[in-house]
């Protein structure tokens, strides 16, 4: 997955765009092999918007990205009460991605991208996309059962961290399960922002803020 990260950060592409979709698949383990080690990549622009694929023995990475509209910053209450997103039966405490971790991954991948380099910076969507594969299904799922966690918790951050930071991720929980992760984003991830998960369908979820504000989407396709 992070040999897909790498290339897409090494692409000619812009380095003021942001992702606005994201989709991962998993290649099945038949297809080792196919491809050499360094990722085949292909871009394409269209005016203004860049559409990015890679693929290697492992998976493929396909993006969308568009120019960074400033207008659309919205910064979440960090203040707010959880309560005020409506029934919090139906959410899951998921995690916040501190500055440090963001620039750990970013260093980790070569992304240039300065809105991910700021004391109030981004979270990179690549980073966002690998913690929900490691957090499925043991956080995720998991939690719909037992909702454990406090406001707080970071769900094993520091260890994603050092993962990305040396760029060896071992996720032998998930490999056998999810095929594809494909994302949509709405609004920026800031870090050391806490997001919830609010589930609509059974691998389904949209990401928001404790104050209500919708971030992205996640559809998960997993294997039978």
């Amino acid at each position: 997955m992070y040999t897909l990260f790498r290339a897409m950060t090494a692409a000619d592409i812009p380095k003021d765009v942001v992702i606005a979709s994201l989709a991962w698949r998993q290649h099945n383990p038949s297809r080792a092999g196919v491809y050499d080690k360094s990722p085949e990549t292909k871009v394409r622009c269209c005016g203004n918007r860049y559409r990015f694929f890679a693929v290697d023995d492992e998976g493929s990475l396909e993006a969308v990205l568009v120019p960074y509209d400033s207008s659309r910053t919205i910064l979440p209450t960090s203040t707010a009460d959880v309560t005020s997103v409506g029934d919090t039966e139906q959410l899951i405490r998921w995690r916040s991605f501190s500055p440090t971790v963001v620039h750990a991954f970013t260093e980790a991948v070569g992304d240039a991208n300065p809105i991910h380099r700021d004391d109030c910076c981004i979270v990179p969507g690549c980073l966002l996309l690998a913690a929900f594969y490691e957090d499925w299904p043991s956080v995720i799922r998991g939690n719909k059962e037992n909702d454990s966690l406090q406001e707080g918790d970071t769900l094993g951050i520091d260890t994603v961290g050092s993962e990305m930071a040396c760029g060896d991720t071992k996720i032998p929980t998930t490999k056998d399960t999810i095929q594809e992760i494909r994302i949509r984003f709405r609004n920026p991830v800031y870090g050391d922002t806490l997001l919830f998960l609010r589930s609509e369908g059974p691998t389904d979820y949209t990401v928001i803020t404790a104050d209500g504000l919708r971030l992205f989407d996640v559809v998960v396709t997993v294997s039978a």
